[in-house]
């Protein structure tokens, strides 16, 4: 009889345990998607685009192929089944390049959760892509000397170099230029061991430098060699302005009008979310926001 008793008080206590987990299912759940928009509200995406018009959640993306650094044609259809990130930028759009590390933290972070961005430059030219993923801008000493006050430079008399001469004018912090020991006012001397005269020659050693660099400088008048590994945590492809404008073919197909601009594309193609400028990809509200779509 007490075995019976006790047997009936299990079943009992596992039908209440049963009962609690619906009941906190049903709480969970919509309080789940109530944090999603509430984080996805957060990011403040735009409802209308200059192409698309109003952003409706049905709205299919614009397929497109377009290379990478090594010359591979990718398309962005053949991600499906995949959560894209289709981020629009220029390598001379400072804003934007202050958007790649959380981006790649985002990426790092999403590896494993079939997540992928597209970081779509628009340029002309893949040497000041690399440049600008690596994190460093040059301009030429005539042009540093001429405008000090654009490239910040308070004392244009230490520059070191003259005419047509490659000086680095900028390091993004961060990032691999910054980690690598590169400093602004450094005078390219060489890359790879092909000498750098002006910025034609430094484009021409760029486009065999694929994502290994050793940049010999002079600081100062000592001769210094920094070591660059960029791993290209992004996708980047290029998207050539077809005219005289800044902006590349596809950005305009996607109503770009200024960069950064980023789309968010789901597993079967479709545009969630639409954002204009520059956002926080590395934050809580990002992983929040982007959660849902990942988990779906």
């Amino acid at each position: 009889m007490k075995e019976l008793r006790n047997q009936l008080i299990l079943v009992v206590v596992a039908a209440i345990g049963s009962l609690l987990l619906i009941q906190y299912l049903r709480i969970l759940k919509p309080a789940q998607a109530r944090a999603v928009r509430a984080a996805c509200n957060g990011m403040r995406p735009s409802a209308v685009n200059e192409a698309f018009g109003q952003m409706t959640p049905e709205l299919e993306a614009v397929d497109f192929t377009l290379e990478d650094a090594s010359g591979n044609a990718v398309t962005l259809s053949e991600y499906r089944g995949k959560i894209v990130i289709v981020n629009f930028w220029a390598s001379w759009c400072s804003v934007c390049r202050s958007e790649k590390p959380s981006l790649e933290n985002f990426q790092d972070d999403n590896a494993d959760d079939d997540v992928v961005v597209l970081a779509v430059a628009s340029d002309k030219d893949w040497a000041p892509v690399r440049r600008a993923m690596m994190g460093f801008e040059v301009a030429t000493a005539e042009e540093i000397l001429r405008r000090p006050e654009t490239y910040g430079i308070r004392n244009p008399e230490k520059l070191g170099g003259t005419g047509q001469q490659v000086v680095v004018a900028r390091i993004d912090r961060g990032r691999a230029a910054a980690k690598g020991g590169l400093r602004r006012l450094d005078r390219i001397v060489s890359l790879n061991g092909v000498p750098v005269e002006s910025p034609d020659q430094l484009d021409v050693a760029l486009r065999t430098a694929k994502n290994s660099m050793a940049i010999q400088v002079n600081r100062n008048g000592v001769i210094k060699t920094i070591n660059l590994s960029n791993s290209e945590k992004l996708r980047v492809l290029i998207d050539p302005p077809s005219d005289d404008g800044n902006l590349g073919a596809i950005a305009k197909t996607y109503g770009i009008t200024a960069v950064p601009e980023s789309f968010v594309v789901d597993r079967s193609g479709k545009i969630r979310h639409y954002f204009i400028n520059k956002r926080n990809w590395a934050g809580d509200v990002a992983a929040t926001c982007m959660q849902d779509l990942i988990d779906g």
